[in-house]
């Protein structure tokens, strides 16, 4: 899988899971102390995250790194 549609992917996950728990991105951005464009351009797949930022947002939207993936087709 190319980067660009992997960052696509996992981005498109994290506003589907934002969504569904009714959370706007100024919210996950002051939940998790992240930068609300950073957060943007992460679900718009333009913005790759460190590893550390990815565990942030997990924990914001209150699912495990395991359980997003397991929810996303790779």
């Amino acid at each position: 899988m190319r980067q660009s549609k992997f960052l696509k992917t996992v981005g498109n996950k994290i506003k589907q899971i934002r969504k569904e728990k009714g959370i706007s991105l100024y919210k996950l951005a002051k939940i998790s102390k992240l930068n609300y464009n950073h957060i943007k351009n992460i679900e718009n797949g333009i913005t790759d995250c460190h590893l550390e930022v990815f565990t942030r947002i997990c924990e914001s939207l209150a699912v495990s790194v395991t359980d997003f993936f397991n929810k996303i087709d790779l």
